[in-house]
């Protein structure tokens, strides 16, 4: 998508890549990482910004007779569980990474910090071999850490579902609920969440998020 086209604060569609226009009255942003660009589309300023998150998978040398459930330390936010063949998968955050979108996984970071931390918490994982990595994005609401749900702005016909902060996947089955309800009867019905509205950046009544690795 190229352009969002809206005329006396009404959505009337919007503009592809190729430059064709599909007519519209409503659009709905769940760009994730990208949902600030689709915002100012609009004209609507949303703070979210792509942060990189990088995972890694190892192979440690003694496996676990049981499923390891997703371990979180709480300490320095470094997180492992079990992966496919009793491989390990984990990953930390980078303290103050610059958002942007990065999709380079590092290598170092894993061998330098990761691992010793990793390792101390289970020692048998000092023997792990690492087999991959790679970086995904978190759609990171910068203000409070939680989604903005519903309509934005004054914009009639404009609603996003965007700045989850890494829980949008295990949220999206209810919130395309919630959302359809919304867009459909003018209200929700199953699940009230007017708490994550936009208009919430306003008034002042945050949702601060803390279980975020």
């Amino acid at each position: 998508m190229k352009g969002i086209e809206v005329r006396s604060k009404k959505i009337k569609g919007v503009i592809t890549d190729k430059g064709s226009q599909i007519r519209c009255g409503i659009v709905v942003n769940a760009a994730g990482p990208y949902a600030s660009i689709v915002g100012k589309m609009t004209g609507i300023d949303l703070p979210i910004d792509p942060i990189r998150k990088m995972a890694y998978v190892f192979d440690p040398k003694i496996k676990f007779d049981y499923d390891l459930p997703l371990v979180i330390d709480t300490d320095g936010l470094l997180y492992f569980r079990h992966e496919s063949g009793k491989t390990i998968l984990t990953g930390k955050s980078i303290p103050d990474e610059p958002p942007g979108f990065n999709f380079e996984w590092d290598r170092d970071y894993y061998m330098d910090v990761i691992w010793p931390q990793v390792s101390e918490r289970v020692p048998s994982f000092d023997t792990a071999r690492l087999i991959r990595g790679w970086a995904g994005h978190y759609a990171m609401n910068k203000v409070d850490g939680n989604a903005i749900i519903g309509h934005f702005g004054d914009i009639k016909g404009f609603y996003g579902a965007v700045g989850f902060s890494g829980h949008g996947l295990q949220q999206s089955p209810a919130i395309g609920k919630c959302m359809s309800e919304l867009i459909q009867f003018g209200k929700y019905q199953t699940v009230d969440l007017s708490c994550f509205s936009f208009d919430r950046l306003k008034t002042g009544r945050l949702v601060f998020e803390e279980a975020m690795v």
